[in-house]
């Protein structure tokens, strides 16, 4: 019931945080231009997602619905610059990979370069989700924060394969449906299950490196 609760706890969180971004994903169909937009918008779902990530981390039992929110309100504020900062970086760079895919695909010019820029933009996706779980975790300089997260997705290739097809595979299952409600479903189950993918990949000798700067 305990994991019931936390998952629509986030799935709120996320969707009041991006409400345009939802509503856009329930109800505005998905064409070539709207695809643009939705990755526009997601700009604001890496922020939440970096304090989601700690509230995961240092919840407790004991803790009640107004406990958690206080929670979240707190390490938000505490992140947001260099969330925001991590999250229009990464979401500029993800809209030029999307448009040259959109327009590769369109002109059908180079399948190599298709695959590549496909690739491009799983490698990306994976950097921002580490970049935020990072983030939820020590208190780092941007570039620091950056080349944590090229080192951790560099030694968990497979996972973090594992973690952005499953990301995109959800999104791409639920939009197909067109069913708003399985779309918002899902929207809490796939970030609970990012995040118990993503912790282990903390493993001792990187906390060991990193445990001074670490978040209480």
């Amino acid at each position: 019931m305990e994991v019931v609760l936390k998952i629509l706890f986030i799935q709120l969180l996320l969707v009041a945080t991006n409400i345009p971004l939802f509503f856009s994903l329930a109800f505005v169909r998905l064409t070539a231009g709207t695809l643009l937009v939705f990755v526009a918008l997601s700009v604001g779902v890496f922020p939440t997602l970096t304090s989601i990530f700690t509230l995961l981390r240092v919840m407790k039992k004991s803790d009640t619905v107004k406990d958690w929110l206080h929670i979240f309100g707190q390490y938000y504020a505490r992140d947001w610059k260099k969330a925001w900062s991590l999250a229009v970086s990464g979401t500029v760079l993800l809209l030029v990979l999307t448009y040259d895919f959109l327009y590769v695909n369109a002109l059908h010019i180079s399948s190599v370069f298709l695959y590549a820029t496909a690739i491009a933009i799983v490698i990306l996706i994976g950097l921002m989700m580490l970049s935020s779980y990072v983030l939820s975790l020590y208190d780092l300089t941007l570039r620091s924060i950056v080349w944590d997260s090229v080192y951790l997705f560099i030694g968990h290739i497979p996972r973090m394969a594992l973690i952005v097809a499953v990301n995109l595979g959800i999104i791409a299952l639920t939009k197909g449906t067109n069913w708003p409600i399985l779309q918002l479903t899902f929207v809490g189950i796939d970030v609970f299950f990012s995040y118990y993918l993503l912790k282990p990949l903390t493993h001792q000798k990187f906390v060991d490196e990193k445990g001074s700067v670490t978040h209480d």
